[in-house]
């Protein structure tokens, strides 16, 4: 608590500035009147599309009177005092030469890769089953810091009473863990149910959200139809299914078409352990009533229109299974199909979900 954190700063840039910042020519902008800008991630946003955007590193900001701004930059011979205002007047119609203005200095984007990278946090949020806290998953995000705390009614907090759980209390739950474990923003990345318990948490607390990953998470009945079947049946059935899981993990794996390799296996034999069945049953009726009415697709409307990165993750097997709606695809920032692989891609091939994960968030 008593933290403050923000959405990662970012600017406007107009269209034909563009090529530039993307090929490293323009390494600083001149603002005047506009949210200070401090040293670090910096984001730019395209005036004319704000799917577009290009981050870059911060290294100096100065202030200054406008009519020392060029010869500041080394530009004065280009950009004399009548050619600077006009081209300052574009933007800030009212700017005068003795006004005083940030000088924002920053690495090309291509420089700016490793510092991003390095300061990039991600938080994992697990499915309806098991946990993505296993080391061998963890590690092969390599020297990306990744988060992954259980969810309530899982491993740790296994003994919180689910009778009547929510996903909004997982979102909460998640928030305030986070503010006892993160000075920073986090990139969300929630797999299947745990890609819903993520929106939920970045409409709450977009302060606390970077960015989004939905990797096949729920967005609509469709999509819950396991879950609703689930939370139907009667509490013995439902252990009775999780025991016919633990009891033949390859089986229960493979009908979900994961190769049973030894780490597949042992891997999920971790996963059916990690949760008592009470949680399942009380999770999949929680996602089921999160996602039946149009209020919670119109929570992923305002993440975009607020400008959060919305990234959509899946893999080539079970893409045709996961009810996207179009316009959900078309206004996200990336779709991402990840090829030969299913709903349990992490499961799969952990090197392979982590290098596709820090792809879709890494910088251009």
């Amino acid at each position: 608590m008593g933290r403050t954190r923000e959405l990662m700063q970012h600017l406007d840039v107009v269209d034909r500035l563009l090529p530039l910042l993307l090929q490293g020519f323009k390494t600083s902008t001149i603002r005047w009147q506009e949210a200070p800008i401090s040293l670090g991630a910096l984001e730019y946003r395209c005036e004319s599309n704000p799917k577009v955007k290009v981050r870059v590193w911060v290294v100096k900001v100065t202030h200054m009177p406008l009519s020392a701004a060029a010869a500041y930059l080394g530009r004065a011979a280009e950009w004399s005092p009548d050619i600077m205002l006009i081209g300052m007047r574009a933007h800030y119609p009212s700017i005068e030469l003795s006004d005083m203005v940030q000088v924002i200095e920053h690495l090309t984007p291509e420089e700016s890769k490793p510092k991003l990278m390095s300061s990039m946090k991600i938080l994992l949020i697990h499915g309806l089953i098991g946990s993505l806290n296993d080391p061998r998953i963890v590690d092969a995000f390599g020297d990306v810091e990744v988060l992954a705390p259980d969810l309530l009614g899982y491993g740790e907090f296994a003994s919180f009473p689910t009778e009547n759980l929510t996903l909004q209390d997982q979102a909460d739950h998640l928030a305030n863990w986070l503010r006892g474990s993160s000075s920073e923003s986090v990139h969300v990345v929630g797999h299947s149910v745990g890609g819903a318990v993520g929106l939920l948490l970045a409409y709450t607390y977009p302060a606390l959200v970077a960015s989004y990953v939905s990797v096949e998470g729920n967005m609509t009945l469709k999509d819950a139809f396991w879950s609703a079947e689930l939370s139907r049946k009667p509490d013995s059935e439902v252990a009775s299914i999780v025991e016919s899981y633990r009891q033949d993990v390859r089986s229960w794996i493979g009908a979900a078409g994961v190769e049973p390799t030894a780490l597949a296996l042992e891997i999920a034999g971790a996963w059916i352990n990690h949760q008592p069945p009470s949680t399942i049953k009380a999770q999949a009726k929680a996602v089921v009533e999160a996602t039946r009415n149009d209020e919670y697709l119109n929570k992923l409307r305002v993440l975009i229109q607020r400008g959060h990165w919305v990234h959509l993750v899946a893999g080539e097997k079970s893409r045709s299974d996961w009810d996207i709606p179009a316009w959900v695809e078309q206004a996200s920032t990336s779709m991402t199909t990840m090829e030969n692989r299913g709903h349990l891609m992490m499961l799969e091939s952990p090197e392979e979900f982590a290098d596709t994960i820090v792809r879709v968030l890494s910088p251009v």
